[in-house]
């Protein structure tokens, strides 16, 4: 049995299709896990309908009244009834097989953590400036179609990954100073999550078999998202960092001005084939980045 854990906060246009999802799956070998991060919409009546609608599903319902995503996320693991936590955003959508190819895996293989694809499911046309390294903002994240195991720097991102909940016990679950609080755009969790699990030569596995398609609505397609974006990503990193020490904040200064090279590389590169655009929003999107590392704000 997976505990499938859906932390929701003001999304009651896309919660119903979230929980479809679910209910489509090839196996019925879960239970829900809503949690509630002070909602001010019909989520809460959304839940209650759905639970009184489908009596045959094990699902419950909490209400978190500690504001942002890490509070939400501990919540959720530690009222699951089961051995598996998935965390699925309130804005994502699982293949039909889903709950069936996670069990599977966890079944075949010695592994502590899964991930796997997220694709884009756009709800207006992209904009020009749309490409694959500016979409990860997006939730966008594609390792590719074949079956591979992380390393330090790289892990699942937060609309594709589960864990056994006896990991997400042993490193204390996600860090409440970092991730995103109401609407701020910060983030961090997920990496600091692996990381400490990486200190522990825990096994995580990405499989292009586990599949969630993720919603852009027409806002996040603006300039200003992924300009508020860039700039939680790295107040974040400063302040993951800086929770480990002066010198590891150093280095990842360090590594952002390796990244602005690469940034720079692509804008070349870009430009070449007559696609400006594509290039020049990859070094706004460092930019803001760099901005946010350095703990500034602009307006």
């Amino acid at each position: 049995m997976i505990s499938l854990v859906i932390c929701t906060y003001n999304r009651e246009k896309y919660l119903p299709k979230v929980l479809a999802s679910v209910l489509n799956q090839t196996i019925k070998e879960y239970e829900i896990v809503v949690v509630n991060n002070n909602c001010t919409d019909s989520t809460e009546e959304i839940c209650i309908n759905f639970k009184e609608e489908n009596p045959e599903v094990e699902f419950q319902y909490f209400i978190e009244k500690n504001q942002g995503l890490s509070h939400a996320r501990n919540r959720g693991y530690k009222e699951a009834n089961y051995d598996l936590i998935a965390y699925l955003d309130d804005d994502a959508f699982i293949t039909k097989n889903y709950v069936e190819k996670s069990l599977e895996l966890f079944n075949k293989n010695e592994v502590d953590a899964l991930g796997g694809k997220i694709l884009l499911e756009y709800e207006e046309t992209p904009p020009s400036w749309e490409n694959k390294y500016i979409n990860s903002i997006k939730g966008y994240y594609d390792q590719g179609d074949a079956v591979c195991f992380y390393k330090k720097n790289d892990y699942p991102r937060g609309s594709n990954m589960v864990f056994k909940k006896s990991v997400l016990e042993e490193v204390n679950g996600f860090n409440v100073n970092l991730g995103r609080t109401g609407k701020n755009m910060n983030g961090g969790e997920e990496k600091d999550i692996f990381n400490k699990i990486y200190t522990l030569n825990k096994t995580v596995m990405y499989s292009p078999e586990l599949v969630v398609y993720h919603t852009v609505p027409l806002a996040r397609t603006q300039l200003d998202f992924v300009k508020k974006q860039a700039l939680g990503i790295g107040f974040s990193e400063r302040t993951r960092t800086k929770d480990l020490g002066e010198r590891v904040y150093v280095r990842r200064i360090a590594q952002e001005c390796y990244k602005w090279l690469g940034t720079l590389g692509l804008l070349f590169i870009y430009t070449l084939k007559g696609q400006f655009s594509k290039g020049w929003i990859l070094i706004k999107f460092r930019y803001w980045i760099s901005i946010g590392l350095a703990g500034k704000s602009i307006n």
